[in-house]
């Protein structure tokens, strides 16, 4: 689980600009304080040192305990690691109460990334999640603090949104549509909306129409008619956003329609050129992960960068200062989250 968290606060006199700042548990002598987000992000490369382990002097009591924990098990080591995955999630169910009493001096939207956080944090999964509770450890989830309200976002991930494509009229070929969506026979108090944007510029060469199995005529241009076949070209393959407003207080007046809104807009801040997959904040986090987790040897950098760049055909017309999406990023040790996800027979959440 990424424990990054950080706060984007926008300039109370009403201008473009926001204040971003990330939350630093060892700040003011431990008691944890927001700090600037560049400071955080230096302050994250300290805990990226892997510090060596001595092995112990052979025949040692240690050793001998180990060896038969070991022998006990059957010569695996799963049950040490499930012992290390409850102690992380005491760990975060520690940050997690810790950063609610963080919130508590304005109003706050608090964004989750479903595939990122419900390992750790299990009560973001479909079959434990309560619309406007939450839970941040052992005790029954509660309602949330009057100045709190929350949104879990869901990506294509495990294939757990469908791709998506804009419905044309007869006879003509589907799009791509942005905007923020509601199911058609949703309920008048709706949770769950889904987020689209635009095809990225590294894709504008891709016709919607690409076919790399057969020929198919050009739809414009000056060889509009003529035969063209996809098989060289990389195709774009959109992919749509669950946003889930999992918390938030009707009888005050928020309207879940709105924190939907604010999520999608976050999507296409203004420092961007091109729509990000994750709202802002969950953007930031991810790369900040880039600090504290073990990056490859400079020759292996280049040979994945290589590959990455053949593999998504991404065109010369992307700026290679744009931040990768930290959802297309992989994460070390992912595949040993799959037995405690349920990614098998997803629940619906709410009803639409």
């Amino acid at each position: 689980m990424n424990t990054s968290q950080f706060m984007i606060t926008p300039d109370p006199a009403g201008t473009d600009a926001a204040r971003v700042e990330g939350w630093d548990p060892e700040a003011r002598s431990g008691a944890g304080a927001w700090v600037p987000y560049p400071e955080l992000l230096l302050r994250l490369t300290t805990k990226a040192e892997v510090k060596p382990v001595l092995p112990s002097q052979r025949g040692s009591q240690d050793d001998e305990a180990d060896t038969s924990e070991v022998q006990t098990e059957s010569g695996t080591e799963c049950p040490n690691r499930y012992q290390e995955r409850e102690r992380q999630r005491r760990e975060a169910a520690e940050w997690l109460q810790g950063l609610r009493a963080s919130l508590r001096t304005a109003p706050t939207v608090l964004f989750a990334e479903a595939h990122n956080a419900r390992s750790h944090w299990t009560w973001l999964q479909d079959g434990r999640i309560e619309r406007d509770r939450l839970q941040d450890g052992l005790a029954p989830a509660r309602r949330l603090d009057p100045d709190l309200r929350m949104v879990r976002v869901r990506a294509g991930a495990r294939n757990e949104t469908p791709q998506w494509w804009g419905r044309a009229p007869e006879g003509k070929a589907n799009g791509i549509q942005q905007g923020l969506w509601v199911p058609e026979d949703a309920a008048e108090d709706a949770r769950v909306f889904f987020s689209t944007t635009a095809k990225p510029v590294q894709f504008k060469h891709a016709a919607v129409t690409a076919d790399k199995l057969s020929p198919r005529p050009i739809a414009q241009g000056k060889r509009k008619g003529e035969p063209t076949n996809d098989t060289g070209q990389a195709a774009w393959m959109p992919g749509l956003l669950e946003i889930a407003v999992v918390g938030c207080h009707r009888d005050d007046g928020d309207d879940p329609r709105s924190l939907a809104l604010l999520t999608h807009i976050l999507r296409q801040p203004l420092d961007y050129d091109q729509a990000l997959a994750l709202p802002l904040p969950l953007h930031l986090a991810g790369l900040a992960q880039e600090y504290v987790l073990p990056t490859p040897k400079d020759d292996e950098a280049e040979t994945g960068d290589t590959g990455a760049a053949v593999q998504s055909g991404a065109s010369d017309d992307l700026d290679d200062a744009q931040d990768a999406s930290p959802v297309e990023q992989p994460v070390p040790n992912l595949e040993l989250e799959a037995l405690d996800v349920d990614t098998e027979g997803q629940l619906q959440l709410f009803e639409m």
